[in-house]
């Protein structure tokens, strides 16, 4: 009976919760026969996503590169000035262009980054500073192999 209690009294106190980082990956080939490699980093605390972190590596035409990388950061000019996102990109090769998109859950200002994005804005992703791991692997994840 001692045993019992004082394990009941260890599990309690513990504060045992459900936190940890899990890796998710995915390469396909694009509509325009491209291969894309995505990775995502998601850290989480308590069952809440705390942070994700996506690199995406995507061939592209060698003409074109240059002008994509160009034109992505100019898009990312905007919403890197809200707080809690950040979205780079830059040329991995002749033939690749790769972004990195940061959201800090913690810090994400959810309205201003829904002003930004307009009718483009991804409720699955964006919705909440609240979001629990297994919803978001359910919304955003079903294609991707995690560890």
């Amino acid at each position: 009976m001692k045993k019992l209690l004082i394990f009941i009294i260890i599990l309690l106190t513990c504060g045992c919760s459900n936190s940890g980082t899990l890796n998710c990956s995915r390469e396909f080939t694009n509509e325009d026969g491209f291969l894309v490699k995505d990775n995502i980093k998601i850290e989480y605390e308590n069952d809440i996503v705390t942070k994700v972190i996506s690199t995406n590596i995507t061939e592209s035409d060698e003409d074109s590169t240059d002008l994509i990388v160009d034109y992505g950061n100019l898009f990312a000019e905007n919403l890197n000035k809200i707080k809690g996102f950040n979205l780079k990109y830059e040329k991995e090769n002749e033939k690749a262009i790769k972004y990195i998109m940061t959201i800090d859950y913690k810090n994400l200002n959810i309205p201003a980054l829904k002003e930004q994005f307009g009718d483009d804005f991804d409720e699955n992703l964006y919705s909440s500073n609240q979001i629990k791991i297994n919803e978001f692997k359910e919304n955003n994840l079903k294609e991707y192999t995690c560890q």
